[in-house]
């Protein structure tokens, strides 16, 4: 048989050849590996932990007894799994309540002066005269022109030349509006001869008119519409319970077609801010948070403000009954910001502005009591509360922080889930 006579390479050459070549591999892997990421060994114990939802408190007093724990801990033992204990440890500490990060870089901002709302001040150009007494005349039997002659509220004041003051004291506790301000007895009806209410701009005027019936209803006690001698007004009547149901907007709106229409003898109104007899030139009379006052003409600018200004009235008392007593905080005139010590801006309408000024008994402890009186405006849905009159000025903001994608701290697991662990 014939014999091949090649060459042939020793076997220790092809073991060599075989060695380098799996080193080579080996290296080419551990390079590939040390470019990979590496992950935090997780318990499932832990996994729940990271990803439950856990209260702050709870949190902080589990880390607590978490780190006493890992200082007793032996750390000797062999084959023992010390990440459960030593990573959280290397994690984030809690955050603190509501924030996730502190910030640590932070912006000086130029903050831009707020405007007040559309003010109206007596005196303004176009102002009507308050008509002579006695100018009202009858229509017909069932008008009795209570929004003629400077009058927008459909009710009358009893005691012809010298008014109830019984009368109008209760007024102005069930309503909250000041006699001789926002209200008071103006032209006299033809006919009966009792004054008519007349209110500082149609706002009011409305804003009194739903109160009033709010608080007494459309007939005398409590009568049912069945009984027509206790209707309030002789020519309309609904049920308390009806009333009561009706949203905001649909009593505005109810009012205005039911009464003002009928009071006014036209379904056209328009009723320009007018002040009290005696009201110096250059005091406030009139607001629009949403519009200016003297071009509110139809029921939807018309119930839209009325809306607006009662959530501000609201908002305002609301305030100065929660504020520290010790503070003595008033209201000012938005017409003398000089006078005031702090202003508080809301959003109406989709625009920031400044909706109240305030005055204060102790100015010396109205610093610190800021965070205070900030948080609370804010809960009252207000924004800002300023110690100057338009909020403007350098404020310093915190800068978002950069992202960041560890996760959450959270507490080392007890001793007994380590061991239900380890037994698992």
């Amino acid at each position: 048989m014939h014999q091949s006579t090649a060459w042939k390479p020793p076997l220790w050459r092809l073991i060599l050849i075989s060695l380098a070549a799996l080193f080579v591999l080996i290296a080419a892997q551990g390079k590939a590996q040390t470019n990979a990421a590496i992950l935090e060994p997780v318990s499932e114990t832990e996994f729940h932990h990271l990803f439950g939802i856990r209260s702050l408190d709870l949190l902080v007093a589990e880390r607590q007894k978490a780190s006493a724990d890992l200082a007793s801990a032996k750390t000797d033992a062999p084959f023992r799994d010390l990440s459960i204990d030593i990573l959280p440890s290397i994690r984030p500490h809690p955050p603190l309540k509501q924030r996730y990060v502190l910030p640590d870089e932070f912006a000086i901002l130029d903050r831009a002066p707020l405007a007040t709302p559309t003010l109206v001040v007596a005196g303004y150009t176009g102002q009507p005269e308050i008509s002579e007494l006695g100018c009202a005349t009858r229509e017909h039997s069932q008008h009795n022109l209570a929004y003629r002659c400077n009058a927008p509220i459909a009710l009358n004041v009893p005691g012809g030349e010298n008014p109830s003051a019984s009368f109008l004291k209760e007024m102005e506790a069930e309503t909250g509006l000041r006699i001789g301000y926002d209200l008071w007895p103006g032209d006299k009806d033809a006919v009966t001869g009792d004054r008519l209410l007349s209110a500082r701009d149609v706002v009011t005027g409305m804003r009194f008119t739903l109160r009033y019936l709010d608080q007494r209803g459309f007939t005398v006690a409590k009568a049912s519409c069945a009984e027509r001698s206790q209707w309030r007004w002789s020519y309309i009547c609904l049920h308390d319970d009806a009333w009561a149901a009706m949203s905001a907007a649909d009593k505005c709106e109810f009012v205005l077609d039911g009464l003002l229409t009928v009071e006014g003898g036209a379904p056209n109104w328009s009723f320009a801010p007018l002040p009290s007899p005696g009201t110096a030139a250059g005091d406030l009379i009139a607001i629009g948070l949403t519009v200016d006052p003297t071009e509110i003409t139809d029921t939807g600018k018309l119930c839209q403000e009325l809306r607006a200004q009662e959530r501000l009235d609201q908002m305002l008392l609301d305030f100065i009954k929660r504020a520290p007593d010790d503070l003595g905080l008033r209201l000012v005139s938005l017409a003398e910001p000089d006078s005031a010590l702090l202003s508080l801006s809301a959003r109406f309408k989709g625009k920031e502005m400044i909706v109240g000024y305030l005055s204060s008994e102790t100015p010396s402890k109205l610093p610190k009591s800021m965070p205070t009186l900030a948080k609370l405006w804010r809960g009252l849905s207000g924004l800002q509360v300023c110690d100057n009159v338009d909020c403007s000025g350098p404020i310093e903001v915190a800068l978002p922080p950069l992202p960041d994608y560890r996760p959450k701290d959270v507490p080392l697991p007890s001793d007994n889930q380590i061991a239900e662990q380890r037994s698992n």
